[in-house]
Formats: structure tokens, C-alpha cells, sequence
């Protein structure tokens, strides 16, 4: 065998220079995907976390009649986060009508966010 026919194992410095830049490249941009990534899913289950207890305390309020006594406000803890939340009713423009409004706040990287869900209950009168 020719000494210019045998095989080389490994690569060029060229190669090697080529990889570097595309792995300097691609990095910090996969670093900032899995970081937004990441935020995403925390905001997405603080979300969660809120309109479920925002369903909750509008559930009880109708079921116990006390959206009609006056408007409240509680906290409640979930996974070490603060929730606090303000229930509200209001005449609605039908006669004997009510809106009945849960609004819950709960922080999000730094800024306070809310979730607020409503809904019809006919006066008892």
C-alpha cells in the first residue's frame, strides 16, 4: 500500500475548528429554548394552580348561598406559592340576576398576575 492510498483516522484541524463554531452557535441558543422552556411550564401550572382555586371558592360561594352576603377575600398556600384571592358580586343587567366574581392573584417572575372567573346566580328572593 502507497503511502498516500492509506486511510487517516481522526479529523482536520478544519473539522475540528467547524464543530467548535457550531456547537458555539447552537448552545446558547438550546440554553435560552430549555429557559424559556422552563418558564413557560412554571407559569402554565401557576395558572392552573389559580383557576382552580378560583372554581373552587366561586363553587362553595354559590353552593353556600354567601355570594350574596357580601364580598371576601382569603388566602390560601400551594406548593409554597401565596394565592390570594377576592370574591366580588355585582347586579347583573337581567332582573334577579347576580355576577359573581373570583379574581386570584399570585406572583410570576417577579410581577404579580391574576385570574379571574365569573358567573350568573339567580336571586333567592
Amino acid at each position: 500500500m502507497s503511502h498516500s492510498v492509506r486511510n487517516r483516522a481522526g479529523f482536520t484541524f478544519a473539522e475540528v475548528l467547524a464543530a467548535m463554531l457550531f456547537l458555539a452557535v447552537l448552545l446558547p441558543v438550546l440554553a435560552r429554548a430549555v429557559t424559556l422552556a422552563n418558564r413557560l411550564s412554571s407559569a402554565a401550572v401557576r395558572k392552573e394552580a389559580a383557576v382552580r382555586i378560583a372554581e373552587n371558592v366561586l363553587e362553595e360561594a354559590v353552593v353556600t348561598g354567601e355570594w350574596s352576603l357580601s364580598n371576601a377575600s382569603g388566602e390560601w398556600t400551594e406548593n409554597g406559592i401565596l394565592y390570594t384571592w377576592e370574591r366580588k358580586s355585582s347586579g347583573w343587567s337581567e332582573s334577579g340576576m347576580n355576577e359573581v366574581t373570583v379574581q386570584v392573584d399570585f406572583p410570576l417572575q417577579g410581577q404579580e398576575q391574576s385570574v379571574s372567573l365569573s358567573t350568573l346566580v339567580e336571586d333567592a328572593e
